[in-house]
């Protein structure tokens, strides 16, 4: 694919441990056959042979780093991503692989919009896991809309190998120190400007034991706590008199703990509708939840009332 001669594309790639599958990512990029293309590798202190096998590999387009010490998974994002110099940028961590010949599509739909910030697309999913995604979203739209849905459907509709972004707008935006930082940074990134969905599988994201995101994540007590760091990190920048992202975010809140207390319920053989009667008795009896999911009160009593109507 013809560009000019300066770097147009940044694949940056944190890696930590993934010998067994960073050939395959890195020749993934490799294949997209674009010259105006920069494969940065951000080694966050392997103590595999993660390093032999991408010095190993010919090209002039993979520029190598190695982190002295283990900085942690998202200073590691932030490393890789300080190094690149593309105009537009994707995230291939080192067990994901991209689609052939889709990174030129993600790069045609984000310069077919001026204001757009990061096109994105469907995800293949591999390994542990079989199956894609299959969103049905508009083309083009606003940001802000994207955002909201993403909350109110408590859902990340964006896969970090399956996102191309610009730069320059995402200098504003701080790639959080928590498990599901991504999630964080669309929704972010979305507010500046528009967004371009297409309606192809562009990336192949693995599920196995080692994904570093799952083993940060832990437990389901743990998950379920991360992931409601998402909502509550988002509206705190948001305005205040923003009553339609607020409700969304807090919405998010709720859905989220409802959907971890059914599943930590399923896990404990408990039944939705034993659960629902026993909300209705007394409110202040149901310290028991805090066994359940091992959480702090404090993020159980908000979502107590709203639980009952949603078990009934």
């Amino acid at each position: 694919m013809g560009f000019p001669s300066q770097t147009v594309v940044s694949v940056c790639l944190p890696t930590y441990n993934n010998a067994s599958y960073i050939k395959e990512a890195i020749q993934s990029a490799i294949n997209q056959n674009i010259n105006a293309m920069e494969i940065i590798v951000s080694d966050n202190a392997s103590t595999d042979n993660t390093k032999e096998i991408v010095t190993n590999i010919s090209s002039p387009l993979i520029r190598y780093n190695r982190n002295n010490e283990n900085i942690g998974m998202c200073a590691n994002f932030r490393k890789a991503l300080s190094l690149a110099k593309g105009r537009y940028v994707l995230f291939l961590s080192g067990d994901d692989m991209i689609s052939d010949n889709r990174l030129c599509v993600l790069i045609n739909a984000l310069e077919s919009q001026n204001n757009a910030v990061f096109a994105f697309g469907n995800t293949e999913y591999i390994g542990g896991r079989l199956g894609r995604s299959n969103y049905k979203l508009d083309r083009c739209s606003e940001g802000r809309v994207l955002t909201v849905k993403s909350l109110r459907d408590v859902k990340n509709y964006v896969f970090l190998v399956s996102a191309l972004f610009k730069r320059e707008a995402a200098s504003e935006v701080m790639i959080e120190d928590m498990v599901f930082f991504d999630w964080l940074f669309w929704l972010r990134l979305a507010m500046k400007g528009n967004v371009v969905f297409c309606d192809d599988v562009v990336g192949l994201h693995r599920y196995h034991d080692r994904n570093e995101t799952k083993l940060s994540a832990g437990g389901i007590k743990k998950e379920c706590a991360e992931l409601m760091r998402v909502p509550d990190r988002f509206i705190k920048n948001i305005e205040q008199n923003d009553a339609v992202l607020i409700r969304a975010a807090k919405n998010c809140r709720n859905g989220l703990f409802m959907k971890y207390l059914c599943l930590a319920a399923e896990q404990k053989k408990e039944k939705k509708k034993n659960i629902s009667d026993m909300l209705s008795i007394d409110i202040d009896k149901f310290l028991w939840l805090q066994g359940l999911l091992k959480l702090p009160y404090y993020y159980i009593k908000p979502y107590l009332a709203s639980l009952k109507g949603y078990l009934e």
